[in-house]
């Protein structure tokens, strides 16, 4: 087996696991400890397709203690990378993690429903991009840490409204009369190339 999906939960103890080469998972903030999700991810070096989507839909919090002992996790072997994350995301886990071999990079940020399902219809999205990326900024040690993400030659932001995978599965398109704001830190990809944006509403940066 070299590819696996997996739904809401992640196969921590598949024995296999470390053999994969691609790995596409959906976790809740619920009981996930990410501590140790980093560190298996640490050591399957023959995994070069990663896509992570996180499902914060029901505003669950990860404990204090988790993301203060988070420690910089490097994740060498990836070379193509996709996270998903909505609005909700409240905590930084995200930042304590390196991708020095990434190439590719696709960070698709999905809006939150407010009222029967729609979203909604301003998008915000400078706290959640704090969250993602180590900026450094105001950080006495930051020249000291690695750069996240060295190597990535091409960047592609989705930014979403709702989800897709909802409209595609429901069969509606949602079409906001707002807009969203967006700040993306390009310092920290020294090797970037290529910039692509796709948008279902307007964005302002």
């Amino acid at each position: 087996l070299r590819s696996l999906t997996a739904l809401h939960a992640f196969p921590f103890h598949l024995p296999f696991l470390r053999d994969l080469t691609a790995l596409d998972f959906t976790i809740s903030f619920c009981g996930m400890n990410f501590i140790e999700l980093f560190d298996i991810l640490s050591k399957m070096h023959a995994l070069t397709d990663l896509k992570i989507r996180l499902d914060n839909s029901r505003g669950f919090s990860i404990p204090h203690r988790q993301v203060a002992d988070l420690k910089i996790s490097s994740i060498e072997s990836v070379q193509r990378l996709h996270i998903v994350i909505s609005e909700r995301l409240q905590e930084a886990i995200f930042r304590a993690v390196r991708f020095p071999n990434a190439q590719d990079l696709t960070v698709s940020f999905i809006g939150q429903s407010v009222h029967y399902d729609f979203p909604s219809p301003h998008f915000r999205l400078h706290d959640v991009v704090d969250r993602l990326f180590d900026t450094n900024d105001g950080d006495d040690g930051a020249s000291l840490r690695p750069l996240q993400f060295p190597r990535v030659a091409r960047l592609l932001v989705n930014i979403y409204a709702s989800d897709p995978e909802n409209e595609s599965r429901y069969g509606e398109k949602y079409f906001s009369s707002g807009g969203t704001s967006l700040c993306l830190p390009l310092h920290l990809f020294p090797s970037l190339k290529g910039l692509r944006i796709h948008s279902n509403l307007p964005p302002n940066f």
